[in-house]
């Protein structure tokens, strides 16, 4: 199986790069009506899993799991 890393090096770079300059992020989802909430997440990424942190019971969280 052909991951980012391998195909295209460069590019897994500076993704990663901007990835880690910090936990906090912004995610944009689309809900069942096609709207595209922005919503403040929490993101730490590892090798093998990407975590996203938000408060429970949060529309985003909601939109994220589907």
């Amino acid at each position: 199986m052909a991951t980012i890393q391998h195909e295209a090096p460069e590019f897994a770079r500076c993704v990663r790069v901007r990835f880690d300059a910090g936990t906090n992020k912004m995610i944009a989802t689309l809900r069942k009506d096609c709207s595209p909430p922005l919503s403040a997440i929490e993101l730490q990424i590892t090798d093998e899993h990407a975590t996203l942190g938000t408060m429970r019971g949060w529309l985003s969280l909601r939109d994220v799991r589907r």
